[in-house]
């Protein structure tokens, strides 16, 4: 497979097999798992041969940092979820499917080289016989839009994201923008906290997107981004009102206040917490402890998050999209140096900020929020709008499980008592031993407080399987964790 030189402390070819067969054993548990006449298997089989040899094929966009592509693990595991739902989403999965499969047969053409020459022709030939369901002609445009995305993202984010990063964020681009057309044209139904949600998440991207391309055409006035931004402001409340019938903010003042005035006793929760929390934060440039500091932002999420899972799992989608979507607005006029926001922004970034955040753009903060919501997300709009079942339980706490806790609990133990390193990267064992740890402890508690505990003996020793792989692949993987890690957790609890 071949790749990009890596430094002296990887051993890049056996961290990129590694990672590949636990991408291959993630294929195979979805087809033993679900049956063979239950699985698309020619869709599947293309999509193992596409972006296994687009796996380490370079690119001409500079990408984040010294790392492999994460082509194949990052690109199967959206499309794999949508297998994995009891209900099958066949337009969701065509899209992710040929999002992927576009970027990687691109990839692959990239060089002259006879063996991808060879591999274009299997994808043709099995292209050609395979025979999509009816939405299947649908799906195309949005896949070309998501592929558009993920070179648009590479283009104007240098050095900013890998490959496969920037895969499964145009595939989720192009999965909500199919749902705003979707819904215009009859064939989707959302309700009005999903249609609040999508809205806003997509129009937070235009209007991002609108500030790059202001600072590619060399606009240095701060007047007119904050114009645009007004524009696209009342642009995205005003069609957000069209699809919901009425006033989009009055809308969102009666669900805050109104429900008993729940979701306003929780924004005070995570006000109260943000106060308490945040005086206590570690406040250095040491290496060593600012991996700490980074962490003690993992728990505190983990606490403003878990008992809004537990207790009202529908107002902390909503929060989620609210948040990403100013996130999305911030670092875009950070990075267009937008005076007072990108000074102060980057001021407060700086300290915690993440060796992998090598380019232009800050994204560590903002993986963790997706990684965290992604679970929520999926379990709000596939299981029935709540928490009814081991596995949705399971499925909404992924995020803040494997982010909030695991991983933090991973880097604290290995930088401070982790001696023995995996041999095909730097981290620790101990390391990933703390992190499965309390992954199960926390599942367990989660379990118990829900009274879904009477599990069969089997189905824990499926959901440690699943843990098992999520901590390996941590372990393997040099993609951004915060964002590959709850996806994957959620993936095999689908399949067990």
């Amino acid at each position: 497979l071949g790749g990009r030189e890596m430094p002296q402390a990887y051993d890049f070819n056996r961290l990129l097999y590694l990672e590949s067969l636990l991408c291959y054993t993630l294929y195979l548990g979805c087809v033993a798992s679900k049956g063979i006449s239950d699985v698309p298997l020619r869709p599947v089989l293309l999509l193992v041969i596409c972006l296994s040899m687009a796996q380490a094929s370079a690119t001409r966009y500079p990408t984040a940092r010294e790392a492999s592509s994460g082509l194949l693990i990052c690109g199967s595991l959206i499309p794999l979820g949508f297998l994995g739902l009891s209900e099958y989403q066949p337009i969701g999965f065509l899209i992710s499917w040929l999002t992927a499969v576009l970027v990687s047969v691109y990839h692959t053409t990239q060089h002259s080289r006879p063996l991808r020459a060879v591999g274009v022709v299997m994808c043709a030939g099995l292209f050609w016989r395979l025979q999509p369901p009816a939405p299947g002609f649908d799906a195309i445009p949005f896949a070309v839009l998501g592929a558009a995305g993920y070179f648009s993202a590479l283009r104007g984010l240098p050095r900013s994201l890998t490959e496969g990063e920037a895969l499964i964020c145009s595939q989720l681009f192009a999965l909500l923008v199919y749902a705003i057309y979707g819904f215009t044209v009859g064939v989707v139904f959302l309700t009005k906290l999903r249609i609040a949600m999508v809205y806003g998440v997509v129009g937070a991207t235009g209007v991002g997107g609108s500030m790059l391309c202001l600072k590619a055409c060399g606009v240095r006035s701060s007047m007119m981004y904050y114009a645009v931004l007004g524009v696209g402001a009342v642009t995205v409340l005003f069609v957000m009102s069209l699809a919901l019938g009425q006033n989009s903010l009055v809308w969102l003042y009666s669900y805050v206040f109104d429900h008993k005035a729940v979701p306003f006793f929780f924004i005070c929760y995570y006000f109260a917490v943000l106060v308490v929390g945040l005086p206590f934060a570690p406040r250095t440039f040491n290496r060593r402890n600012r991996t700490i500091a980074r962490k003690y932002f993992h728990l505190l999420a983990m606490a403003m998050f878990v008992p809004t899972i537990l207790l009202h799992v529908r107002f902390l989608a909503l929060a989620f999209a609210v948040a990403l979507a100013i996130f999305i607005v911030v670092e875009s006029l950070r990075i267009a140096g937008v005076e007072p926001i990108s000074s102060n922004a980057t001021a407060v970034m700086k300290v915690y900020i993440d060796e992998k955040d090598t380019g232009v753009a800050v994204l560590t903060h903002m993986y963790l929020l997706v990684g965290c919501a992604l679970p929520v997300w999926c379990v709000f709009v596939f299981h029935h709008g709540g928490i009814f079942s081991a596995k949705s339980l399971l499925c909404a706490i992924a995020g803040v499980t494997v982010t909030g806790l695991g991983d933090a609990c991973a880097s604290v133990m290995g930088v401070l008592f982790g001696k023995h390193k995996w041999s095909s990267s730097g981290k620790t064992i101990e390391g990933s031993l703390a992190m499965l740890l309390s992954i199960v402890l926390f599942q367990s508690w989660a379990l118990w407080y829900y009274g879904f505990h009477n599990l069969s003996t089997a189905s824990w020793l499926k959901l440690i399987f699943s843990d098992v792989i999520v901590v390996l692949l941590e372990a393997s993987t040099d993609q951004v964790d915060n964002l590959i890690l709850p996806l994957c957790q959620v993936v095999t609890l689908m399949f067990i």
